[in-house]
């Protein structure tokens, strides 16, 4: 299918779903790549070339120990793609002989938004740490701010999570009540908020 307009031509991309084993094949000898690979990829987020808003934490009353994590991303430069990682964290599955975190990828067009790839994605969680740690050996730096450096900056975002409920209350939809809760349940946690979100 194509789109054709006075300035492009866009085509919908084919769909490929890629298991672990050939993932495993894809990254395997070329751990030197992989490392370029991520420095480029934080070079690009330090310029301002990504878009990486915060995870989402779906957990469970009935499986309190268990969550799964929504992290969408894009990213800029020659690659120019987005997507999302989908990883659980079940940690009583180690008793019963299987890993406890699992996750799938999302890869969608830069173009036209369309999912053209999904793929087993623990393996290469587990490659991109292990790329971190040899950037760390090779002089990297990360830095971590300080709880009065992350509250200055988020004190000068908008409050979004706020016009979200907002926007629920004017559709009679208890949005404040659950932006409250989900605050309270990190809270409780034990979760640092840079910024007092529901206020």
């Amino acid at each position: 299918m194509t789109t054709n307009s006075s300035t492009s031509t866009k085509s919908v991309p084919s769909f490929a779903v890629i298991p672990g084993a050939q993932v495993q094949d894809a990254l395997a000898g070329r751990e030197k790549q992989i490392v370029e690979l991520a420095e480029a990829t934080y070079r690009l987020h330090s310029a301002g070339d990504s878009v990486n808003p915060p995870s989402y934490f779906l957990r469970f009353s009935d499986r309190p120990t268990a969550r799964i994590i929504a992290l969408p991303a894009s990213i800029g430069g020659q690659v120019k793609v987005d997507g999302i990682k989908w990883i659980s964290s079940f940690p009583e599955n180690v008793a019963a002989g299987i890993p406890r975190a699992s996750a799938v990828l999302i890869l969608n067009d830069h173009d036209t938004g369309y999912p053209f790839a999904c793929m087993e994605a623990s393996i290469i969680s587990a490659t991109r740490t292990a790329a971190m740690a040899a950037m760390a050996a090779n002089g990297a730096t990360v830095v971590y701010l300080s709880e009065a450096e992350r509250k200055r900056w988020a004190d000068k975002l908008p409050n979004v999570p706020m016009q979200w409920a907002e926007s629920m209350e004017k559709k009679g939809l208890p949005g404040k009540v659950m932006l409250k809760g989900y605050l309270d349940g990190l809270r409780a946690r034990g979760v640092k908020l840079a910024r007092d979100w529901d206020k």
